[in-house]
């Protein structure tokens, strides 16, 4: 089943006090960091709370977009052995880990008020109904039709879970004509203890030439939960 969804979307806001009991693991917020002003450098971060140690923790990330890799030296990770509160999402070691590793943002010319222009959000509130491996886009700026499949594959292993994933585009005009279509990530990468992929993001670059997927991993953890993490896909556009 293929679903239009308009390209401005409210998405709920799932609080780690609220998720805990339903996933038995935590759960990462993602948050766009910015773009360098050529759009080539995209930088991102994932935080939360420690399901098993509740301490709070963040990752960044810097990716050459016109690569879908990561940059040399774009990883960092930091763990604040510090209380949370109810309510606590991580945020404050987020602001931490920037005060530290923020500096190293000028060498890709990383630039906070350069987030890109969101064209599709999941919305949480619709899992009953839609289908979210298979996609129709509707940019209402340009015009545009993106139709996204999203092909994984799971493989149980015993009594746990390995899996790889790919997406497909396809990129139309608002006349109907094919400006392109593309495989974005590769299938041959399989990640242990990754059950499922959901696309929960769709960004345009600053020059809209190149469009981020923002992907979903459920992570099994070492307690039998489930954690949620985020991960990127790029893929620049021909047109």
């Amino acid at each position: 089943m293929k679903k239009n969804v308009k390209a401005t979307l409210i998405v709920p806001i799932l609080l780690v006090c609220m998720t805990a009991g339903l996933w038995a693991g935590d759960v990462a917020v993602f948050k766009n960091l910015g773009f360098s002003p050529d759009s080539r450098y995209f930088q991102f971060a994932q935080y939360g709370i420690d399901a098993n140690t509740q301490n709070p923790w963040v990752e960044t990330f810097t990716v050459d977009v016109i690569k879908n890799d990561f940059t040399t030296g774009g990883k960092a990770r930091s763990t604040f052995p510090v209380g949370v509160t109810l309510g606590d999402d991580g945020l404050k070691a987020l602001l931490a880990h920037l005060e530290k590793y923020g500096p190293q943002r000028t060498k890709w010319k990383l630039d906070y008020l350069q987030q890109g222009r969101p064209i599709y959000f999941r919305v949480t509130g619709e899992a009953n109904t839609a289908d979210y491996d298979n996609l129709q886009v509707l940019d209402y700026k340009t015009g545009r039709n993106y139709t996204v499949n999203l092909k994984k594959t799971i493989t149980p292993r015993g009594s746990t879970v390995s899996s790889s994933f790919f997406l497909t585009l396809e990129v139309k005009d608002k006349a109907g004509k094919v400006l392109g279509n593309y495989k974005v990530g590769n299938p041959a990468v399989v990640r242990a203890g990754v059950q499922n992929y959901t696309i929960v993001q769709m960004i345009l670059t600053p020059n809209e030439r190149s469009v981020i997927f923002v992907i979903e991993r459920e992570e099994n953890d070492s307690q039998g939960g489930v954690n949620l993490r985020t991960m990127v896909e790029t893929v620049t556009l021909a047109n």
